[in-house]
């Protein structure tokens, strides 16, 4: 099967490079959408909370790395809430750092000569990606 992969190689690099050029070449640089505005603080902070709160990773993660760190039989009541509220902590700083990063790149997002720089790398990226795949 060896001469199946490699035709699937080269039919990947080539796609990669072919999606490469289009980006490069001209991608209709659209206005972004403005927020319709329609939630007040309260609903937002929720939505975001709700989000936050659903999100599996950092429960999977706490729930794998944990309990091969602390002792839950040893554990009492104030350690439960010390450790709640350094993870909620430690999670609220890492996302406030997401959303002020988000925030700053809005003058990015709304200049057009940026927009026009960004695809034109990526392209020059996914290009030289799919030489790389057909090469090896």
């Amino acid at each position: 099967m060896g001469s199946l992969f490699l035709g699937v190689k080269i039919i990947g690099g080539l796609y990669l490079m072919y999606l490469g050029a289009k980006i490069f070449q001209g991608v209709q640089y659209q206005k972004h959408l403005q927020p319709t505005g329609g939630q007040n603080r309260f609903q937002t902070v929720m939505s975001g909370l709700l989000l936050t709160l659903g999100n599996p990773k950092p429960i999977l993660f706490y729930a794998s790395v944990l309990p091969t760190i602390i002792d839950f039989n040893e554990v009492k009541l104030l350690d439960v809430l010390i450790m709640m509220m350094l993870i909620a902590i430690v999670s609220f700083s890492v996302l406030g750092a997401y959303c002020y990063i988000a925030s700053l790149s809005k003058k990015v997002s709304t200049n057009t000569r940026w927009h026009k720089r960004i695809h034109q790398t990526a392209g020059l990226v996914m290009v030289a990606v799919g030489v790389i795949v057909i090469t090896k």
